[in-house]
């Protein structure tokens, strides 16, 4: 049971596939309209790579030596996440929103997905070798987590027009939600198996039915530019961004499970408790024994925000080279402050090149890589978080995102 559980709980934060270092380009030309696409999925862990991660999302198997490998790489704590998102924006410059000629309008929306969580080393040997491992020792599950939430929003915000810098308010469906927490957890058995203790202190929760719509919620988006003197010729751009900060609101519930328990087995082993049909009698409930108790909740939850303080791209900046650098943080514990830096190169007016150096997030080092043309008025851009991701399985992540932008 215990290592279906520890499947279950490794594993979910792997069914998905943020913002991305692809730097954003402020650009202070003044237009009448902008219709901006963005889509962005990435992976990161401190310990799995891609060897693990692919046959679950893609299919086939997973060899005895790369689990082997993949064992060696776990620390005592480890962590995991995932993020993909899509969003369109409109705006308009055209028109004085509030009769002030300052501000003009947007209309934005998108699609949401976050998953992340933290493991122990015994939690994911336990999940993808089984009890037999742990004959005659100790396994601890202790301060593992797990979340996952997917939501929609669309939003409508004012627009500074000349400094670019704005503030939209939004309407959020939240369409699922999933947590995890093993606050303390172990699982003892002798030598043979046979005699099996467990201490679990922990809960789950999730969304019930298939409806699309399991809560309603609001957030806020927050992009602020702040012009700095770099020379007596030249301002550069400081940006400070908060990107979904909100609530959630789950009217339709969720089904929540509790367990504070000691229990234990005697006399037979794992396989039987959960292979056997004749170990129990009829009456035999493990919810009971373990002391699980269900409940059905209405459930109010924080959305999966990020803030992002660093220096941008200025697009209208003469100069072939620039620099960017910042800090962005997702307020999660699976998620390390992550630091980058980087340096663009525009070789001619209608193309930006460039690398960055990231540490932090949900993985370690990593390079960055990206690539943007303007083509008349249509600006399109690639790039990615992880280089070393795109070109090898023993990666710790994968990272891609495409951002177009359309003026006139």
């Amino acid at each position: 049971m215990i290592k279906y559980l520890a499947t279950l709980f490794i594993l979910s934060a792997f069914t998905v596939s943020g913002q991305t270092l692809l730097p954003l380009q402020h650009d202070t030309t003044l237009i009448k309209h902008e219709f901006i696409f963005s889509a962005t999925g990435d992976l990161g862990s401190s310990a799995i790579s891609k060897s693990i991660f692919n046959p679950f999302l893609f299919g086939g198997g997973i060899s005895s030596e790369t689990k082997d490998k993949a064992l060696s790489n776990q620390k005592t704590n480890n962590r995991i996440g995932v993020t993909a998102q899509t969003e369109l924006e409109y705006r308009n410059y055209t028109v004085n929103l509030f009769k002030n000629p300052k501000y003009g309008f947007l209309v934005q929306g998108g699609y949401y997905l976050s998953a992340s969580g933290n493991y122990t080393k015994d939690l994911f040997e336990m999940a993808f070798y089984g009890n037999e491992s742990f004959l005659g020792r100790t396994a601890d599950f202790s301060a593992s987590s797990m979340r996952l939430t997917a939501f929609q929003k669309i939003g409508f915000g004012i627009i500074d027009k000349k400094s670019k810098s704005s503030l939209a308010i939004n309407f959020i469906n939240v369409s699922s939600f999933a947590d995890a927490n093993i606050y303390d957890g172990k699982l003892n058995q002798d030598a043979e198996g046979e005699n099996i203790s467990l201490f679990l202190n922990g809960n789950y929760r999730q969304t019930q039915g298939s409806t699309f719509s399991q809560g309603l919620g609001a957030s806020i988006d927050f992009d602020y530019r702040i012009p700095f003197i770099v020379n007596q010729d030249r301002n550069a751009f400081l940006q400070v961004q908060v990107k979904n900060f909100g609530f959630g609101y789950l009217n339709k519930g969720v089904k929540r499970y509790q367990v504070d328990s000691t229990y234990t087995y005697s006399g037979f082993n794992i396989d039987q408790l959960v292979n056997s049909s004749n170990t129990f009698s009829t009456d035999f409930s493990l919810e009971d024994s373990l002391n699980i108790r269900p409940e059905n909740k209405k459930q109010l939850i924080a959305l999966p925000f990020y803030v992002q303080l660093g220096k941008i791209i200025d697009e209208n900046n003469p100069n072939k080279l620039q620099s960017f650098f910042g800090l962005r943080i997702y307020p999660t514990a699976s998620y390390v402050p992550m630091l980058y830096a980087g340096g663009n190169w525009k070789p001619k007016p209608w193309i930006n090149l460039g690398v960055s150096a990231i540490y932090g997030g949900y993985t370690k080092f990593r390079g960055g890589l990206y690539a943007s043309f303007k083509i008349d008025k249509m600006h399109v851009g690639i790039g990615t978080e992880d280089v070393y991701g795109l070109i090898s399985k023993n990666a710790l992540g994968e990272s891609l995102t495409i951002r177009m932008r359309w003026s006139i």
